[in-house]
């Protein structure tokens, strides 16, 4: 098992302890990424790009096969993979919280023991025993098993219950994304909008919020991809059956309609972060070029809704982080576990331009002083 070092705590980037962590990762050449967040989450599509150009650009390394929770197939795995690495998506989904997930992770990890097995930077949440005893089961069974984990508290928690595994502390993958963000996203802020970014799912703490007043320039939301048509889990595209009826009608439709024509202001810097030369490398050498693509154009959406705000008040971890990527003044506040402050506490986030906020009354005070400052 890794210690926890005091290292790992500096004011360093945040990138840069990201890569010493992950350079405990043993040479390989090829491997699987397995567990697309085929899903309108737009955080989970930030660590999934964050790890493709990790592998893919940081490590040189052929990625041979990528599915979602649906798509799995052994057969295909070993077929493409042999008994190279297979990396597991990072997030904040390991425990019960979200059961598909962890179900699915323990099926790959049960059924590959002749692997290497790597689960990216990962917040643990387990509330009922039962389910913490059959991960314990799998988990210690395997005898290849790293387990990154985004804090403290997470960290501290499988050493104990996966003293099998190796485990070590690292940030989220999306900090592999921070050069891209800060080159292309820093200089189109234009810090006018205050904003509350809030969600409305398992990890929701309920937390108290302001009321919109209609003379100020205070907006609440949650990601906009929540807003997009979507069919299923595990479909090729997100659209109606009506818009795959003709080849490239889905990306039409997706594009210029749901991202394009509704935002018509962001049109032209959608289209060069598109075709922008430094994730064309990336994009070439994935094995499934529409996941690659879909979860890139949620990226500039993401990105571009955190890039507009002068003031960011969020309960969502991928949305306080972008703002800290790109120097936008913000505020994190609880979600239903322990995983926002845990992190908040473990990487010194303070010293990013950032705060976090842990009573209703601090989110109140907060609010209201920096609306007088506006």
């Amino acid at each position: 098992m890794e210690s926890v070092e005091a290292k790992h705590l500096s004011d360093l980037p945040l990138e840069t302890q990201l890569l010493e962590a992950l350079s405990k990762i043993e040479s390989f050449q090829k491997c699987a990424l397995l567990d697309y967040p085929d899903h309108l989450n737009s955080g989970d599509h930030l660590i999934w790009l964050g790890t493709c150009f990790y592998l893919i650009e940081t490590r040189k390394a052929q990625v041979t096969y990528t599915c979602s929770l649906v798509d799995f197939n052994q057969s295909e795995l070993k077929e493409k993979n042999g008994n190279a690495p297979i990396f597991l998506q990072g997030g904040g989904n390991l425990g019960d919280i979200w059961p598909d997930s962890q179900k699915f992770r323990e099926k790959v990890i049960a059924g590959n023991h002749d692997c290497p097995i790597y689960i990216m930077p990962q917040s643990i949440q387990f509330s009922d025993e039962k389910a913490l005893q059959f991960a314990q089961s799998v988990f210690n069974a395997h005898p290849n098993l790293t387990i990154f984990t985004r804090d403290k508290r997470s960290y501290e928690f499988s050493c104990q219950y996966f003293p099998k595994a190796q485990s070590i502390m690292a940030p989220d993958m999306v900090f592999m994304l921070a050069p891209i963000l800060q080159m292309f996203f820093k200089k189109k802020t234009n810090g006018k909008k205050v904003k509350w970014l809030i969600r409305n799912d398992l990890e929701s703490s309920k937390a108290a919020k302001p009321s919109a007043n209609a003379d100020s320039n205070f907006v609440i939301e949650d990601w906009e991809t929540y807003s997009w048509i979507y069919d299923g889990r595990g479909k090729a595209a997100e659209l109606p059956k009506i818009y795959k009826k003709l080849p490239g009608s889905d990306f039409v439709a997706r594009e210029l309609w749901q991202r394009g024509l509704s935002k018509p202001q962001r049109l032209p810097g959608r289209i060069k972060w598109r075709y922008l030369k430094r994730f064309a490398p990336v994009f070439e050498a994935t094995p499934n070029r529409n996941q690659m693509l879909f979860s890139w154009m949620i990226a500039f959406d993401a990105a571009h809704q955190i890039a507009e705000c002068r003031l960011l008040i969020t309960d969502r971890l991928h949305a306080h982080l972008t703002a800290c990527i790109l120097g936008v003044r913000n505020a994190l506040i609880a979600n239903s576990y322990h995983k926002n402050e845990q992190f908040f506490q473990t990487w010194n986030m303070q010293l990013r331009n950032s705060q976090f906020l842990t009573t209703e009354e601090e989110v109140a005070q907060f609010s209201m002083q920096n609306e007088a400052c506006n």
